[in-house]
C-alpha cells in the first residue's frame, strides 16, 4: 500500500502536536513564560498598566486587577491555529525543504497570530467587565469561544484565498 506523497509531514504535525499537548498539560506559569511575557507586554502598552510577575499566580496588573497566567496563555489557541496553517500550506509545497521549513514558520506565524488574537480577547473581556454589568464566568468563556472561533475561521478563510490568488496567478504566468 502506497502512502499518499505528505503522509510522514502530516504525521510530523500531529505528533508534534500531541507532544507539545502532553508537554503544557503538565507546565506552570514559569513554563508557559515564552506565551505569557509577550502577552502582558502588548496588554500592558495597550492599557498603560504595570504588571508584577510571580511564578505561582502569573502577571499580575493592580490596576486593572487581572492575572494573565497558564489558563491566558493561548496555548490551545496556538496549537490549533499552527495545525490549520501547516495542513494548509503543506499540499502547495513541492520540495521537501520547504515541506521541512515550514514547520518552523508555520510555528511562528502561529505563535504571532496567537498573541494578536489572545490579546484581543484579554482586551473584549476586560472591556465588557469594565462596561458591563455583566460578571459571569460563562460569559467569559462564550467571549474567548467567539473570538478563537472568528479569529480561526478568517485565517482559514484568507489562507485559502492567498492560496489561491498566487496559484491563479502562476498559472497565468506560464
Amino acid at each position: 500500500m502506497k502512502l499518499p506523497k505528505h503522509s510522514a509531514y502530516y504525521i510530523t504535525g500531529i505528533l508534534l502536536f500531541i507532544i507539545l499537548k502532553l508537554m503544557y498539560s503538565n507546565a506552570n506559569n514559569s513554563q508557559v513564560f515564552i506565551l505569557l511575557k509577550p502577552l502582558d507586554t502588548i496588554i500592558s502598552f495597550i492599557l498603560d498598566s504595570h504588571s508584577v510577575y510571580n511564578p505561582d499566580f502569573g502577571f499580575y496588573h493592580e490596576t486593572q486587577n487581572i492575572t494573565i497566567d497558564k489558563s491566558c496563555s493561548g496555548f490551545n489557541f496556538l496549537m490549533l491555529s499552527f495545525v490549520l496553517i501547516y495542513f494548509s500550506v503543506l499540499k502547495n509545497l513541492k520540495s521537501h525543504f520547504f515541506k521541512i521549513i515550514a514547520i518552523p514558520l508555520t510555528l511562528f506565524f502561529a505563535f504571532a497570530f496567537t498573541q494578536f488574537v489572545n490579546a484581543s480577547r484579554i482586551l473584549t473581556a476586560i472591556f465588557i467587565e469594565k462596561n458591563t454589568n455583566f460578571n459571569y464566568d460563562w460569559l467569559h468563556e462564550a467571549e474567548g469561544v467567539f473570538i478563537y472561533l472568528s479569529f480561526l475561521i478568517t485565517l482559514y478563510i484568507s489562507i485559502n484565498y492567498v492560496q489561491n490568488k498566487i496559484i491563479h496567478t502562476h498559472e497565468k504566468l506560464t
